[in-house]
C-alpha cells in the first residue's frame, strides 16, 4: 500500500475513534446534567419541606 493511502487509512481510523470518544463524552455529559437536575429538584423539595416545618409550629401554637 502506498504511504499516502496508509496515512489516509490511519487518519480515517483516528477520526472514527475521536468521533466515538466525543459521542461518549456527550452521552456522559447528558447523564450528568440529568443527575444534577434531579438533585436540584430534590433540594428544592427538601427546602420546601423545611420551610413548612419551620413555619408550622409557630403558626400552630396559640397559648
Amino acid at each position: 500500500m502506498p504511504p499516502i493511502r496508509q496515512r489516509l487509512k490511519q487518519d480515517r481510523i483516528e477520526v472514527k475513534r475521536l468521533q466515538q470518544s466525543v459521542a461518549q463524552q456527550e452521552s456522559d455529559s447528558q447523564r450528568a446534567s440529568q443527575r444534577l437536575q434531579q438533585q436540584d429538584q430534590a433540594i428544592a423539595e427538601l427546602r420546601r419541606q423545611l420551610q413548612e416545618l419551620q413555619a408550622g409550629p409557630a403558626a400552630g401554637h396559640h397559648p
